[in-house]
């Protein structure tokens, strides 16, 4: 039971870039248009939908409804039907008021590193950039303070939600035409398994690079080991590749997994 209030906009927008400052490094982050597609085609429901990752002390970790999980050309999608709590009610004013934006719990599967030569007007600082091209998504849902601007939640009657699904299909299959004629194949990664040894080191050199720039975010002694453990594991994982020249022998820096915690955006 429902009480006819949908909560719905965007988690996550493709192609925007931010700036990412914490124990995990300092860089620069795209989502690349298709990075949701697999995990949403595999969602078998799990993905949950909380309030500030279930960090709001009067909510908690109690879901605020079932989504409805898709994605466009701009970026990932989700509704809710907010369910019928007292609880709920800050939310639904929140977001009608524009105060609150969106977030995600992910965990990435194929990334691209890359070190600009020269400072450009969106990278003044020459930081390293990270291309996020596929991920494992756990969690999403409405937060105060959201990593990615353009995500902000609306709220609409349930009733007027039909209609607004079928006109904004309408609009995306009219979408996807252009953007496919634009894009022509720019989704696919510039460093996959099939590049070359030293390709993958460079890009894991340039992971451990940000992730040793962020570590003065560390707020806490966790935090730094953390840190320090993923910087040595990108550091051997390079000069495994370097020493080896065996690709069977490590994972390919479009794969390349630290066991680290997942990562909330």
């Amino acid at each position: 039971m429902t009480d006819g209030t949908e909560l719905f906009g965007y988690f996550a927008r493709y192609d925007e870039t931010t700036e990412i400052n914490t124990w995990e490094g300092c860089f620069l982050e795209r989502i690349r248009p298709g990075a949701f597609t697999r995990t949403l085609k595999e969602n078998d429901g799990s993905i949950r939908l909380l309030f500030d990752h279930g960090k709001d002390p009067s909510i908690g970790r109690k879901p605020l409804g079932k989504p409805v999980l898709s994605e466009d050309v701009s970026g990932g999608l989700y509704s809710v039907e907010l369910l019928p709590v007292p609880e709920l009610a800050h939310i639904r004013e929140a977001a009608a008021a524009g105060l609150l934006g969106s977030s995600f719990l992910f965990e990435p599967i194929t990334e691209l590193w890359t070190q600009p030569a020269r400072p450009t007007p969106g990278n003044p600082q020459c930081l390293p950039e990270r291309d996020l091209i596929d991920v494992n998504l756990f969690e999403l849902g409405p937060v105060v303070f959201p990593a990615y601007k353009g995500t902000s939640p609306s709220v609409r009657d349930k009733a007027a939600s039909a209609d607004a699904r079928h006109a904004a299909r309408r609009k995306y299959a009219r979408m996807i035409v252009a953007h496919q004629v634009r894009s022509s194949g720019a989704t696919k990664p510039a460093v996959s398994t099939g590049s070359s040894i030293a390709a993958r080191a460079r890009s894991l050199q340039i992971h451990a690079k940000a992730v040793a720039l962020g570590r003065k975010n560390c707020r806490t002694a966790a935090e730094r080991d953390r840190s320090l453990k993923l910087e040595r594991e990108l550091v051997r994982g390079a000069h495994l590749l370097l020493t080896t020249r065996r690709s069977a022998e490590i994972s390919p820096v479009a794969t390349f997994r630290t066991n680290g915690p997942a990562m909330v955006r």
